[in-house]
């Protein structure tokens, strides 16, 4: 299981929101990428020379990142702040279900 070691405030916004890079213990793998984006839009372009994703979750907010790279941002929405950082670690600290 993955774990969030490290959310570190990067920036804010101007229609409110602020960005947090989320680190993790172990680079992230698809099956976490998965689970972020359940239920929202992702982009995901495994034949990059380093696969990125992008992830639009409309009450949250951005997701971005490499895949095998222990960190990724995400710039929450205005309406995302409240709840945002606990979403995203409940998500990928949540064990996957099996098939998943």
């Amino acid at each position: 299981m993955c774990k969030v070691i490290d959310v570190r405030h990067k920036e804010d916004c101007f229609d409110g929101g602020f960005v947090k890079e989320f680190e993790l213990d172990v680079p992230l793998d698809e099956a976490v990428m998965y689970r972020l984006a359940e239920a929202a839009d992702l982009q995901y372009f495994p034949d990059f020379p380093r696969p990125y994703f992008c992830i639009r979750e409309v009450e949250i907010g951005t997701l971005q990142g490499v895949l095998g790279n222990s960190a990724f941002r995400v710039t929450f929405t205005h309406s995302g702040r409240a709840k945002g950082v606990d979403w995203v670690t409940s998500r990928i600290e949540r064990r996957s279900m099996p098939g998943v």
